[in-house]
């Protein structure tokens, strides 16, 4: 699928996924809750007027309105989790499901919300981001992965919306049918034609389920969906604004350009999906897949250390899939969201698959070497932690919805069965990635064919920019080239160490804001020279300097080490490193006994905590204990102190525990105190 940012920075976020549960229980036994935002003063809203033109719309297919009403802005409560430290305004839009015929009573809610910090001009032009899928949802963990948006906010309004037919709208076509056959699918011997049966009977369960509840699949798809992007600009009042698109979301931004361009400033088109699907889609993902393998194995090889820690890499990943078809790798994997624990069976093809998710970011790719190894040695830390982004992320795409739009748009009739024959490499390794055969997939969900003329590339003298990373395996730099010369006033740029979601990182952002700042000069690029490349090798902890932090919830302060990112609630995370050197910190502290706290950790851990002695600290004694658990190895210290309880917890991968222990664990425990 086509997933826009989820898990982009996820090295960084697994676990803390994983902690927080730990922590937020230990808090609660200590009066110190975090529930999430709920009450209608959460969060800021504010009533906009809307346009009091009426938006039109020059589109030539069958969905083409007659005259397209504007939905008033209905300002409420944010249906989601804010992230921290920002400004957001939410509500509501009414679009109507037929496009075609407003005067249809068949309406859709969609939610929105507009993101701004304190200092951002009140009079700047905001810019939408359309997710990507497609059915994509923008706001399920928003709070935890808006981080790399919020440099936006210093130059100008950030407005999400969800797309029809995904999470928050108000008619979402997510197959929960589906998600549950491929998620236990997990825990199951392989059996890729049952796995494939069994999930086009669920696909087809949910079409005869939705049609049921009132949804007509026709009507979700790209053109529509355009629509509901100009219906949204025009109720919050504006005459043009940015765009910027993340894979479908391109897809998405072109249909846009091409219907209602008068609405548009400037375009970011970030991990292109062209509009024809003979020049890049699905049926390429073999093709795709083995380009970004390629540039894996290259990458490394161009790093001195990772060259030398990981010789003729490629020969070792395809001996670890054959092996795997012969004896399936079973390990233990966590839902990061939920802590579901699930005993998955991984085989050749699933180990592939998961080589090709680690791909989209280089936080996760960087750490394919080590997991290799850590394979060889009958070590499963790291592929467990990819098993459970996988488990996590499939309820984050509405199933339906991206049946929905491929269906309508990229396959169905559009799409001739023989381009899926060309997409393959004839490497098993690769082909076995292919996802689906397109018409068993769109049988089972009828949404009928688009006219063939949104598959036409787009022209467009639009500014526009671009945007490609060298590493992505689904949307490919091949891609983008395909479009460009459909764009006329448009700048193009690769970074040659992210994968997909270019934005994402600090130099793709940098570009993308110099842009919108000035969409009719060439933006700067420079950055690119310099930019940061993929952590193979994470540097030792020797020599790290510290800096405070302090937990009023709980009453202590401390020290964290430095470039870690403090989560809040004595979490930080460590930082310029790869998911297979992931770790985390916590400290907590509370009038809890000991014995009560050392449970908690082992039962939102998923393991058991076992004493191994004592350490002295600055005239404190502290009871060390290792712990084992799902989420990888750890150890545990606490110390009591009149009947308040200090615990610090130290989670790694195991060959990085002695590290930690040796440079960061003496000043942590030393300076932890009652604040």
């Amino acid at each position: 699928m086509f997933t826009a940012r989820r898990f982009t920075k996820v090295a960084l976020l697994v676990l803390l996924a994983l902690v927080a549960a730990a922590c937020s229980s230990s808090a609660e036994t200590e009066s110190a809750t975090t529930e999430p935002i709920a009450e209608e003063d959460s969060t800021t809203t504010t009533t906009v007027e809307p346009a009091t033109e009426q938006a039109t719309t020059t589109a030539a297919d069958d969905t083409e309105p007659d005259v397209a009403p504007v939905s008033e802005f209905e300002a409420g409560r944010c249906e989601f989790d804010p992230p921290a430290d920002v400004n957001v305004e939410c509500g509501w839009i009414t679009v109507p499901q037929h496009w075609d015929d407003p005067a249809d009573p068949d309406t859709i809610r969609l939610h929105v919300a507009t993101f701004t910090n304190n200092d951002t001009p009140a009079d700047a032009m905001p810019v939408v981001y359309l997710e990507g899928g497609p059915g994509g949802d923008s706001f399920g963990l928003v709070s935890l992965t808006f981080e790399p948006f919020a440099p936006i906010l210093d130059d100008r309004p950030l407005v999400m919306f969800t797309q029809r037919g995904s999470a928050l709208s108000e008619i979402d076509l997510e197959c929960e049918e589906v998600v549950e056959v491929s998620v236990q699918a997990i825990e199951a011997q392989p059996d890729i034609d049952a796995e494939l049966a069994s999930e086009l009977d669920a696909l087809s369960a949910c079409a005869e389920r939705l049609i049921s509840e009132g949804a007509d699949l026709s009507a979700y798809h790209s053109v529509a969906s355009a629509h509901d992007v100009d219906a949204v600009r025009a109720a919050l009042g504006y005459d043009t604004w940015n765009v910027l698109g993340i894979s479908y979301g391109t897809r998405l931004g072109q249909e846009l350009a091409r219907t209602h361009p008068e609405g548009v400033a400037s375009l970011i088109l970030d991990s292109v999906q062209p509009t024809d699907p003979r020049f890049g889609s699905l049926a390429a993902r073999p093709t795709t897949f083995e380009g970004s393998l390629d540039q894996l194995f290259a990458g490394c090889e161009a790093d001195a250390a990772c060259a030398a820690e990981n010789p003729n890499l490629e020969q070792r990943v395809r001996a670890l899939v054959a092996q795997a078809d012969e004896t399936p790798i079973e390990l233990v994997a966590l839902d990061q969201i939920t802590g579901e624990r699930y005993d998955a069976i991984i085989d050749g093809d699933r180990l592939t698959g998961s080589f090709f998710q680690a791909m989209y970011s280089p936080e996760v790719f960087a750490g394919l070497p080590d997991m290799v190894r850590e394979l060889e040695e009958g070590t499963t830390s790291t592929l467990a932690v990819l098993i459970g982004l996988q488990i996590t992320n499939a309820p984050l795409i509405s199933t339906g919805m991206y049946a929905a739009v491929m269906c309508h748009d990229f396959l169905a009739e559009l799409t001739p069965e023989s381009a899926w024959d060309e997409g393959l490499t004839g490497d098993e390794l690769f082909d076995g990635s292919l996802p689906f055969d397109s018409t068993q997939f769109c049988n089972a969900f009828p949404t009928g064919s688009a006219d063939a003329s949104v598959i036409e590339p787009v022209e467009s003298d639009l500014p526009t920019l671009i945007l490609a990373g060298a590493y992505d395996p689904i949307t490919p730099p091949s891609f983008a080239e395909v479009i460009e010369p459909g764009f006329s006033n448009s700048q193009y740029a690769v970074l040659p160490h992210v994968g997909h979601g270019v934005v994402l990182d600090d130099c793709g952002m940098g570009i993308a804001r110099a842009f919108m700042a000035d969409p009719t000069s060439q933006a700067d690029t420079s950055c690119i020279e310099t930019s940061v490349e993929p952590r193979w090798v994470p540097a030792s902890l020797e020599g790290i300097g510290f800096e405070p932090f302090e937990e009023p919830m709980l009453g202590v302060t401390g020290v964290i080490p430095e470039g870690w990112d403090d989560q809040g609630f004595g979490i930080s995370v460590r930082t310029e490193t790869n998911i297979a050197h992931q770790a985390a910190l916590i400290q907590q502290a509370g009038p809890i006994p000991p014995a009560q706290f050392l449970g908690l950790v082992g039962e939102q851990l998923g393991g058991e905590a076992v004493a191994a002695g004592t350490t002295e600290v600055a005239g404190r004694t502290w009871d060390v204990y290792d712990l084992e658990a799902d989420g990888g190895s750890g150890t545990v210290y606490i110390h009591e102190d009149g009947g308040f309880t200090f615990l610090v917890v130290v989670i790694a991968p195991e060959s990085d525990l002695d590290d930690l222990e040796r440079y960061v664990v003496g000043p942590v425990l030393e300076n932890l105190q009652q604040g």
